[in-house]
């Protein structure tokens, strides 16, 4: 199966991505140029700062109607999680989210009840046609969906980060959960453009991969011959690797108008050299010890 291309938003969020020097009205641009060319479908998050308003207001300047695309949007487990959805959905001008999240986990029990419970209501309200989750972990997923209704799983999946996901695609078969993907090229560490730390200067020099360059340079050069044979892209044999794993629907995020290109990409992987670079790729996601990409810890 290969998954469905959409556009995620968090280019436009500020400190919370590795894109703090992104100015709205270029991001505008970007927005434009994605509705032009067809793209319908966007991830969101309420803490992405101007991501609702900057996508209402191309829509409303593209005239495109409401049922004519698709919004996935994000919130943090808090007591005011209804009264955040309200105010995205205020934001974003419209009456319902396709698909509303939990953005990330908690260790409150409590809170994570109550939000589930918040997150019941809205489906009850139709606010929200799909709830789910986002950035569970496999244990956590497995308890919370035997308790409450997950119809979608986010969470990251590329070349970078492969943990959990044979248990996680499993157990999504098993309870009709669909599963969203994003960061397919790895925060742009599987373009060939950064083979060490020194190249950057933004928060990803900090993550693991950097620690254990010998894995790391062995998958880009992988992934690189196979950019040779197709002739193509590094970033389009990544994609292709997660296009090709198991995903209903894989967030592409952008942050200058000519990568949008990539939504065109038709690349297949044979089935061994996917085997090949799952193998490479369960390898360095190993020494990640936390349950995310981000080796943030909840």
């Amino acid at each position: 199966m290969k998954s469905k291309l959409a556009l995620g938003l968090v280019q436009v969020g500020g400190k919370l991505s590795f894109y703090e020097d992104m100015q709205p009205q270029y991001y505008k641009d970007i927005l434009r140029k994605a509705i032009r060319s067809g793209i319908r479908v966007f991830d969101s998050a309420y803490s992405y700062e101007n991501a609702d308003n900057l996508l209402y207001s191309v829509l409303k300047e593209q005239h495109v109607k409401r049922e004519e695309y698709d919004i996935t949007q994000k919130i943090m487990p808090l007591p005011t999680f209804i009264k955040k959805a309200e105010t995205s959905l205020s934001r974003l001008n419209c009456d319902y989210f396709n698909t509303l999240l939990i953005h990330w986990p908690t260790k409150d029990e409590r809170l994570l009840f109550s939000t589930f419970k918040s997150l019941e209501k809205l489906k009850t309200e139709e606010k929200c046609i799909n709830i789910g989750v986002s950035n569970f972990p496999y244990e956590l997923l497995k308890q919370v969906s035997s308790d409450f209704e997950v119809n979608v799983l986010e969470r990251s999946y590329s070349l970078i980060w492969t943990k959990e996901i044979d248990k996680i695609i499993e157990l999504s078969n098993e309870k009709n959960i669909k599963l969203y993907g994003y960061t397919p090229l790895g925060e742009g560490l599987l373009s060939g453009k950064y083979r060490d730390k020194s190249s950057l200067n933004d928060g990803r020099k900090n993550l693991w991969v950097f620690d254990h360059l010998s894995e790391f340079h062995s998958l880009l050069d992988m992934v690189e011959k196979l950019a040779i044979k197709y002739s193509t892209t590094m970033a389009e044999i990544a994609l292709a690797f997660s296009r090709q794993g198991g995903f209903d629907r894989i967030f592409i995020g952008i942050s200058k108008p000519y990568q949008l290109d990539i939504f065109s990409s038709t690349i297949t992987l044979e089935e061994d050299e996917i085997i090949t670079l799952k193998k490479l790729a369960d390898k360095i996601s190993s020494y990640n010890l936390t349950d995310n990409i981000y080796q943030h810890r909840w």
